[in-house]
């Protein structure tokens, strides 16, 4: 496999954008990229794939709730990189800008509490992308805690449906506040 879109690091610890192009794909957010590289996927985006091919997307893009690399969430570091952040909401912008009403779908699943700031980021993500009028859809039945469920957690007959993302969120304790922010060079 050798993917058309691939948007990393230097170092290759962070990844914004893995997929495939095409003329209207399939935006789909996770909680945090895992192995998959431009040449290797992982799980998540073998069934990324194949959910995109059976729903007759025109290519699909994995996306993050937060950018950084990790194969298990509770890795993540406690302290958001504010700067990582930032280059992620970039990465969104530009890919949502190429496409009219694009169709998003939500897939982070559980993990998305693991961090306080992964809610926080969640709702920059929304603020960026409401101009683009998106479709954010679930696949699945929600989690028991109201989450979107990840793709790996789901059997290719799972029913999509829209998904609230501004309710969602107004549901979820994004008032915390973040932890202090680390801002990298």
């Amino acid at each position: 496999m050798h993917y058309t879109i691939y948007a990393n690091t230097e170092d290759n610890l962070g990844r914004f954008a893995l997929g495939m192009a095409g003329a209207s794909p399939l935006f789909i957010f996770g909680v945090n990229p895992s192995t998959a590289s431009q040449l290797v996927p992982d799980r998540t985006m073998r069934k990324a794939e194949r959910f995109a091919l059976l729903r007759g997307d025109k290519g699909y893009v994995m996306l993050n709730v937060y950018p950084l690399r990790s194969t298990c969430p509770d890795d993540l570091p406690s302290v958001l990189d504010e700067n990582l952040h930032r280059r992620n909401l970039d990465t969104i912008r530009q890919h949502l800008q190429r496409v009219r009403n694009p169709v998003l779908w939500a897939a982070w699943g559980d993990p998305v509490e693991k961090r306080p700031y992964l809610l926080d980021c969640l709702t920059d993500i929304h603020e960026a992308t409401k101009h683009y009028s998106p479709e954010w859809n679930h696949c699945g039945d929600l989690t028991r805690s109201g989450n979107p469920r990840h793709p790996s957690r789901l059997a290719y007959a799972s029913v999509w449906e829209p998904f609230d993302l501004p309710r969602y969120l107004r549901g979820k304790d994004t008032t915390r506040g973040m932890p202090p922010r680390k801002e990298t060079p």
